[in-house]
């Protein structure tokens, strides 16, 4: 994350506005939630299709696909530095928590 989103974080967690990303190491510098694809799961995925392609198939008969589950993060110290209290209802649905 640069410098400017880096700030914006900041601003917003001062000011109580919730911050999300889909880039799970946006987390790790202050953003509040995440909903992220596994990185790994993507790879692997895309090397799938790769395969497939440099096996002589079209692009075009590769069929689109999408990763079934999606990480929920959330990120305790922002939450408190924000004073933003998760329901305990949202907290079960949250599959990593950064302290």
């Amino acid at each position: 994350m640069d410098k400017a989103a880096t700030t914006i974080v900041d601003m917003a967690t001062r000011a109580r506005v919730i911050t999300i990303t889909h880039i799970d190491d946006q987390l790790d510098k202050g953003v509040l939630l995440g909903v992220c694809a596994d990185s790994y799961a993507v790879g692997r995925l895309t090397g799938e299709k790769a395969a497939k392609v440099l096996r002589g198939a079209k692009p075009s008969s590769i069929p689109i696909e999408y990763l079934e589950k999606l990480d929920v993060t959330i990120n305790l110290r922002t939450a408190k530095a924000g004073e933003f209290q998760p329901s305990p209802a949202f907290m079960k649905s949250v599959t990593k928590i950064i302290e």
